[in-house]
């Protein structure tokens, strides 16, 4: 058990942490084993790796820390989707699908009010999307 916990810091350290990612499969990498960390977290029902899953977030580099955001979303991790939520504004459409899967196949309330803000406040396609994809997960939920 020592040892899993030491190769996880220090893949942490090594992947997300570590401030420059050069490469893109750096930044593949620490997106990998941020959504990882999140799920294990959720699954184990533990936020010892939060402040590791928040570092991703807050990450400089997009892809890091966009696809972090959407991993808490579609994981529906609430203690990181409650602290992502207000930093995803309404020209995020990168973020519709991940926040329809948060919003109404794990019924997160805080996911439905942004996604119903990106509803009425949207552009023509960003509402379009939203429709679609509310769709999409309503259509899903049924099978």
């Amino acid at each position: 058990m020592l040892f899993r916990s030491k190769f996880i810091n220090t893949a942490i350290t090594n992947v997300i942490d570590r401030t420059h990612k050069n490469y893109f499969g750096d930044k593949i990498s620490a997106a990998v084993l941020t959504y990882c960390l999140i799920q294990y977290s959720k699954e184990k029902n533990t936020n010892i790796f939060n402040n590791s899953i928040m570092s991703a977030i807050n990450d400089k580099d997009n892809i890091v820390s966009q696809s972090a955001m959407a991993s808490a979303l579609y994981a529906d991790y609430r203690p990181i989707v409650s602290s992502i939520l207000p930093k995803i504004t309404i020209k995020d459409a990168r973020f519709i699908p991940a926040l329809a899967y948060s919003a109404y196949l794990h019924d997160n309330v805080e996911a439905k009010d942004l996604f119903n803000q990106f509803e009425t406040k949207g552009n023509k396609e960003i509402k379009k999307a939203t429709t679609n994809w509310r769709e999409i997960i309503f259509e899903w939920k049924k099978t």
